[in-house]
């Protein structure tokens, strides 16, 4: 009796053994040999990035009010378009510029120049900075040559700026 209480011992302590390696091999299995940001300290976070899109400020020369429904509609279209690019983990769209948020890149649009002759022209000024660096990373101006797709143009040029920034 003595003798198999023993054997059931050793094969409990064995499946125990092998239990814990399984589990050290797969949390070791979903790291990226890619490292991106910095987490707690010393950690590094291996993965794509979130991003987050602040509302757009209005600072065209020669406007009197801000268009806020054009400033929606790009807000929108970036985060759109940006979350389906496949480039970051995820795209929000904040509410206010200084609005708490999870996420690492920060993109802020702003429309500049001066309005144009159509209702469509759009010229688009993009800063985006990464929080935990605290470095802006690009900061340019996008317009379109067709006033009526200024916007799909900026934003496409946008995407393609920063899918060769983030490896996309």
């Amino acid at each position: 009796m003595p003798y198999l209480k023993a054997i059931a011992m050793h094969n409990i302590l064995l499946i125990l053994i092998v239990v814990a390696l399984l589990s050290a091999c797969a949390s070791n299995g979903d790291r990226v040999e890619n490292p991106r940001t910095p987490v707690e300290g010393s950690e590094d976070y291996k993965g794509p990035r979130t991003a987050a899109v602040t509302p757009v400020s209005d600072r065209r020369s020669g406007q009197q009010t801000s268009d806020e429904q054009l400033s929606a509609e790009i807000q929108r279209s970036i985060q759109s378009q940006l979350d389906h690019s496949g480039i970051f983990a995820g795209v929000v769209a904040l509410d206010r510029a200084d609005e708490s948020n999870e996420a690492e890149v920060i993109i802020e649009p702003t429309l500049v120049g001066s309005p144009g002759y159509g209702a469509d022209d759009v010229e688009l000024r993009v800063r985006v900075t990464e929080k935990t660096r605290r470095k802006v990373v690009l900061d340019t101006h996008y317009q379109g040559d067709d006033p009526r797709s200024d916007l799909r143009v900026a934003i496409q040029e946008l995407e393609n700026d920063l899918g060769d920034r983030y490896d996309r």
